[in-house]
């Protein structure tokens, strides 16, 4: 329950929120019993002014005591307290259950009694929102507040661990299907304070640790003392407690080879992996399918194509991928598999594709995380039936959020800090830089190529590995002359054109294509061109086209 608000007046000069809470405080009972406060400079008056809202009644009626008793003094200045009814600085928030000063590894669990942290904080405030739809962490890191909202649909299991070599701790383990939310405090007045930081002062950011660690992390621990009370979590996620003989907790650097891009693995030196078995290896860490850290020598060696039969690899990694759980110990996996396999023929996971289907890989760009997937059916299109050898050099990139749903605006919409400069956010930031620096995945270094009118409202493109004889900017050169469109806008149209999905039905020959003129008008000394770059088609052959499109229920 929220205690009423008051005012009190009579500064000598403005001080910090921080003093006056401080100050005010020192005259309760109850210590942090000041949820909010203001400290403002009164109107025509050499005097300020202090807002101050309370948690609990019982504080605000011990200051306007004082006040009335006139024992209320900030040094040598009276002050005057009156009651403010019906006013709150801020709207109290409330939540289902809070714990305070937790310890919070993030990391992979590597085996079932057992967690690997790649980066560790204490202090960390946990709270559970009503209906246990988010669980908030909040923590102080460089000086700079953090907000980590994890979503209930972003978690994919919750484990309570009891070690009986320690009976004095226990874990919680949450176990994340996508990687939290990330919010920072952006810069604020130390004239205001707030128990609970407002909504309009957090600002999306991306990973703040270095290297990307919590990017990297498919899994957060929570180290507890058995005193602390935790809600009930079994109505609402997969939750199970376990007791273990004990329960141990590893730590590393990071794995992923990428500081910009987690996790990305890249092999050691001396081991070229072939790019369709890295994409995999990578994809498979990314959906926590297995941990990162288990990628060891004794498991490149296992997909090492040099030893292994590649077309087994490419079998058992497409079946690690469909397994339900995450594998612990792909090394003992693999092995199994491999023995199994070997005794009978090897079948192929590809699906042979209907004429104008072609396979093409995926790379999902978040906030956080990148997930490599695919390769998946899609409609071709000009650009990839020409370019038919190079497919594996062709990804379609796709910008989203953790829950792979669309970005809000306002997300990356600039924001204007109390010093009135105005900041772009790190999520804007960090789609630029990809935008401009590519991604690299092994041996291939992917830049920008265009994108399709779709792709525009899907935050989505191409890109393309560019290799010798050919890179992207020969592909856009293929598609057309556009050099004389100035216009940005219109010159991604002309080329996104090419990558409308589509079916080839019949080749034309050059001998039997007709060059007609532009329609164009001349008006105040510039030259309008109104042609819709479509051109004509014959009666007769429209009609082959549409048979040789299977659309004849359309006539």
């Amino acid at each position: 329950m929220v205690g009423r608000t008051i005012q009190v007046f009579g500064f000598p000069h403005l001080i910090s929120a921080e003093a006056a809470k401080t100050w005010i405080e020192k005259h309760t009972t109850k210590r942090g019993c000041v949820y909010a406060l203001e400290v403002k400079m009164s109107k025509g008056a050499s005097r300020a002014y202090a807002i101050v809202q309370f948690s609990t009644s019982e504080s605000s009626e011990e200051i306007i005591n004082l006040a009335k008793q006139h024992k209320l003094y900030y040094r040598t200045s009276f002050l005057t307290a009156k009651e403010l009814a019906g006013t709150h600085i801020m709207e109290p928030k409330s939540y289902a259950h809070e714990m305070d000063k937790v310890a919070v590894c993030f990391g992979c669990q590597t085996r079932r009694d057992g967690f690997h942290a790649l980066w560790r904080k204490r202090n960390v405030s946990v709270k559970f929102g009503i209906g246990f739809k988010n669980v908030f962490l909040l923590l102080f890191h460089a000086s700079t507040q953090y907000k980590l909202q994890l979503s209930r649909e972003g978690i994919s299991k919750i484990t309570q661990y009891y070690p009986q070599h320690d009976q004095n701790a226990k874990f919680l383990v949450i176990q994340m299907f996508s990687a939290p939310r990330i919010y920072k405090n952006t810069e604020e007045s130390i004239y205001t304070f707030f128990k609970e930081t407002p909504d309009d002062r957090w600002v999306r950011t991306t990973d703040f640790t270095q290297n990307c660690i919590i990017g990297q992390s498919s899994a957060l621990c929570m180290n507890l003392h058995l005193d602390i009370e935790l809600p009930n979590l079994c109505d609402d996620f997969a939750y199970d407690n376990q007791i273990v003989t004990h329960f141990t907790m590893d730590y590393s650097s990071s794995f992923s080879s990428n500081s910009v891009l987690a996790p990305i693995f890249h092999p050691p030196l001396g081991l070229e992996l072939p790019f369709k078995l890295h994409f995999k290896i990578c994809s498979l860490v990314q959906h926590g399918c297995i941990p990162g850290p288990s990628l060891n020598d004794e498991f490149l060696s296992l997909v090492d194509p040099r030893k292994v039969d590649i077309s087994l690899i490419e079998y058992a990694l497409e079946k690690m991928y469909r397994l339900k759980e995450c594998c612990y110990d792909p090394v003992k996996w693999l092995t199994e598999q491999y023995s199994c396999k070997f005794k009978h023929k090897i079948k192929s996971n590809v699906i042979n594709l209907d004429e104008g289907l072609m396979y093409v890989r995926r790379v999902i760009v978040t906030p956080m995380r990148v997930y490599f997937c695919g390769p998946d059916a899609i409609l071709s299109n000009r650009v990839l039936r020409y370019y038919y050898e190079d497919i594996d050099n062709f990804i379609r990139v796709s910008f989203m959020d953790e829950d792979w749903e669309r970005m809000h605006s306002v997300d990356l919409s600039p924001y204007p800090p109390t010093k009135g400069v105005v900041v772009r956010t790190d999520i804007f930031n960090r789609i630029m830089k990809i935008l401009e620096n590519g991604i690299v995945i092994g041996d291939k270094a992917f830049e920008f190529l265009a994108f399709s009118s779709s792709q525009l409202r899907e935050s989505s493109l191409w890109m393309f590995a560019s290799r010798p004889g050919l890179s992207a900017t020969d592909i856009r050169s293929w598609m057309g002359d556009f050099k004389m469109i100035k216009n940005v806008a219109k010159y991604a149209a002309r080329l996104g054109q090419s990558f409308g999905s589509s079916r080839e039905t019949f080749v034309v020959g050059k001998d039997e294509i007709q060059i007609i003129p532009d329609i164009e008008i001349h008006k105040e000394g510039k030259n309008y061109t109104f042609s819709d770059g479509i051109g004509k088609i014959s009666a007769d052959f429209a009609q082959k086209v549409v048979y040789g499109s299977n659309l004849t229920h359309s006539i």
